[in-house]
């Protein structure tokens, strides 16, 4: 398997297709797994470059003792396997937290990226009160993937995968249960602190990019009105609803969603702000 060799991190990844590079950065605790439908069918077009995220997947810590686990050194780990594999210019497709971590790679070096997609993307700005929930809440769920294994529990943390068609979504389930306790926490936390909130904010409205913000209709964490303005915020943004979809649409409906990418990618709607709308 290959492995891009960091400072006490390998990072697994894989390479496949032929064509104009496209980057895909996956959500909190999840492998690279879940984007296959999409790379199936992107790669007859496109070189798509799939990873796992340090302390996620196949990818390998020596010492998580001294390895950072904050957003900023996911973006650096991006970064570093786009400039490693030759992946420069690329069409950068970023899921959750994944879109926080593309958007600020593609501030910070500028050459890396020629277009955004974000997926179910947020940039609420949490007060203080609701922060330190957040925080609770993402202790409660470290400590939960230690025992998820366990019959009576199982389900109930499989449920949240429900959207996902197997193999897939017992795939995501072993990716949570498997996930570096301190990259699970870390990262989460990190990535809701105000400040890496308003950083991400900020690039939105910096990035001279195309971008389009693709959200899940059912999806609760990234509403329609605040897509709206996200939108808004970015030079050249539009954005997307895929009907009937949550927080998972490249697997609920990978053959709309790849539509979507393709027809992002090709330009033809690279003109002007547009409004939330269905594929066709």
């Amino acid at each position: 398997m290959p492995f891009l060799a960091l400072d006490k991190v390998n990072l697994y990844y894989r390479l496949i297709g032929a064509g104009p590079p496209v980057v895909f950065v996956s959500g909190w605790t999840m492998s690279s797994e879940y984007w296959h439908p999409i790379v199936e069918i992107l790669s007859s077009s496109y070189r798509c470059l799939i990873y796992d995220g340090r302390g996620f997947g196949r990818s390998q810590i020596s010492d998580s003792d001294t390895v950072g686990f904050d957003l900023d050194s996911y973006v650096e780990d991006l970064h570093a396997l786009i400039n490693s594999t030759g992946s420069f210019d690329a069409h950068l497709v970023g899921h959750a937290i994944g879109a926080q971590i593309a958007a600020l790679c593609a501030r910070r070096h500028p050459q890396d990226a020629r277009s955004l997609t974000l997926v179910n993307a947020s940039m609420r700005l949490y007060n203080e009160d609701e922060l330190s929930s957040l925080i609770k809440k993402t202790q409660a769920s470290v400590v939960l993937r230690e025992v998820a294994h366990l019959p009576f529990l199982r389900n109930l943390v499989a449920w949240r995968y429900r959207e996902a068609p197997e193999p897939f979504r017992t795939r995501l389930f072993t990716d949570f249960v498997e996930a570096n306790p301190q990259a699970a926490y870390n990262l989460a936390v990190s990535a809701c602190e105000p400040d890496r909130r308003k950083a991400f904010i900020e690039a939105l409205g910096s990035i001279n990019l195309p971008v389009l913000l693709v959200r899940g209709e059912k999806e609760k964490l990234a509403g329609e009105e605040e897509t709206r303005q996200m939108m808004n915020q970015t030079k050249q943004g539009q954005a997307a609803t895929i009907r009937g979809a949550g927080h998972l649409p490249m697997l609920k409906f990978p053959e709309q969603f790849a539509r979507l990418l393709v027809q992002f990618f090709s330009e033809r709607l690279l003109e002007g702000k547009r409004s939330l709308r269905e594929p066709q």
